[in-house]
Parts: structure tokens; sequence; C-alpha cells
């Protein structure tokens, strides 16, 4: 399990801007009602007040009705390790649940997530 403090960033929460690609403590209540959330990268998209617009993004392909998810283009040149997919929906957490850096988005997946 992990300890609530691996999900602070050691930046305060003013820092981070959007299109940045970060650790999140995210919750995926549409494929799972009982979550607690988890760390997990996620891209901000837009800040209000303090609370963050984001969309998670997962390893996994397909959504849990076997639809298939979005890949994000060029996961390297975003600063992930792995290959990953767009969640496809947006969701609000708040600032003190975004932690740290990863990357940013590039031209083509900005372009995917206009889609959204």
């Amino acid at each position: 399990m992990l300890n609530k403090r691996e999900y602070f960033s050691p930046r305060p929460f003013a820092c981070h801007q959007p299109g940045e690609i970060v650790t999140a403590r995210v919750l995926n209540p549409l494929e799972n009602s009982a979550t607690k959330g988890k760390a997990r990268p996620a891209i901000l998209i837009r800040r209000e007040g303090a609370r963050w617009l984001l969309m998670g993004l997962t390893t996994r392909s397909h959504f849990a009705n076997g639809k298939p998810r979005q890949s994000v283009p060029n996961p390297m040149a975003c600063g992930l390790d792995k290959p990953a997919f767009l969640w496809g929906s947006t969701t609000w957490v708040c600032a003190l649940d975004v932690g740290d850096h990863i990357g940013h988005v590039d031209d083509d997946l900005l372009a995917l997530i206009a889609l959204h």
C-alpha cells in the first residue's frame, strides 16, 4: 500500500502547469466504484482554484467493456517509460493530490486530448 506522503510533490502546487504530465492520486469510479484512488500518471488540463481538471493515463489498452482506448502516440517523448493509454474522460482532483513531474504533452498527444 502506498504511503499517503508519496502523493505530494516537493514543489508547491501553484508551480504545476497545464500540459504537464504528473503523478496524481486519482479515483476511477467509472470502472471501479469502490476505489480509494492510487497514484497514476495524469495530464493536467486546467486549474480552478485548488483543484485540477486532468485526464488519467493507464497501461490498460481496453476499457472494462472491451472497447479500445486511445494510445499515447509517443510515450517516451512525453516522459513516460512504457506504452500508455488515455482514460477517455476527465476528472477533477484536489491540487494537493498532484505529485511529481513526469514530462509534458507533445503536439500529437495534445491533438488526441483535444478530441475528447
